[in-house]
């Protein structure tokens, strides 16, 4: 049994081995690319079809519950919605509510302005000594010194 020997390749056989490698490579490349793709569609579709099965049953029994019930229920429990338009709150019929809803938003104190004289910037600062506000440091340490 000989050894193989190495089978010497000229520069444009190489080149084209090169390119063939490169072409393969980049073809395997466009595969993998499609088969993920393929692969995330179906997991987006079996996770559709797997929300709308309860609802499609949802859908046939309501069918069969409809001529023994009325068309709409009154609501059995508290339910409360906050969005954009507003927010509501249903409550059950026949439920007390000693709840009074005030009107309106409330909302936060002015805000003090600076207790140096003649000065009405909002305040900035708090001094620790007088527990006095102050727009600016310099205005806080006339404060503190005249305190």
């Amino acid at each position: 049994m000989e050894p193989m020997k190495k089978k010497h390749m000229t520069e444009e056989e190489i080149a084209l081995k090169k390119s063939e490698i490169a072409r393969r490579r980049k073809h395997q490349s466009i595969q993998r690319a499609e088969q993920d793709k393929m692969d995330t569609i179906n997991r987006l579709l079996k996770k559709q079809t797997t929300k709308r099965r309860p609802k499609d049953q949802e859908d046939t029994d309501s069918v069969h519950n409809d001529s023994n019930s009325s068309s709409v229920l009154p609501p059995s429990s508290f339910h409360y919605v906050n969005n954009a338009e507003g927010a509501t709150l249903s409550i059950p019929t026949g439920v007390e509510v000693p709840i009074r809803f005030e009107k309106g938003p409330k909302y936060p104190p002015p805000v003090p302005n600076c207790a140096f004289p003649g000065c009405n910037v909002p305040k900035r600062y708090r001094s620790v000594k007088t527990f006095e506000y102050a727009c600016s440091m310099d205005h806080l340490h006339k404060l503190e010194s005249k305190g």
